[in-house]
């Protein structure tokens, strides 16, 4: 049986922030500052620190150019070296999440018409109606 490559899984790009380099701790002068207004400029700068916030990026599904540029192409290539060795009918079992192109037409339908790939139908997120299982 064909094997694909590697196995890549979806990441979101969004999802890695990067905060800007803040900057270093003042140092004192030593001939131009007293204690009092050196330690009011590090409060100051202490004031100043981004506080460590968690930041969760909304909407983290993955997106039809991902999928047809990433992982469909994979898909294909698998189906085609099926059928060059078992001239079976091969067919690609996805459910109806949007990035797959199931409920409108876009990149992703247009992509398998033109590899020749044909869909099962499958309802979203429900293992239990696998048409697979119990074959």
């Amino acid at each position: 049986w064909g094997k694909a490559a590697k196995l890549e899984f979806y990441n979101d790009e969004e999802d890695k922030i990067k905060h800007p380099p803040y900057p270093s701790k003042p140092r004192r002068r030593l001939t131009t500052e007293t204690e009092e207004e050196y330690h009011r400029r590090v409060q100051e700068w202490e004031a100043g620190k981004p506080h460590n916030v968690e930041i969760k990026v909304k909407g983290n599904a993955m997106t039809q150019k991902y999928y047809v540029d990433h992982l469909l192409p994979i898909y294909c290539q698998a189906m085609k070296s099926m059928r060059d060795i078992n001239d079976k009918p091969w067919l690609l079992q996805e459910d109806s999440d949007p990035s797959h192109g199931m409920r409108k037409r876009g990149l992703a339908q247009e992509y398998k018409e033109a590899c020749g790939t044909q869909n099962i139908v499958h309802p979203a997120q429900s293992p239990n109606l696998n048409p697979i299982e119990g074959i």
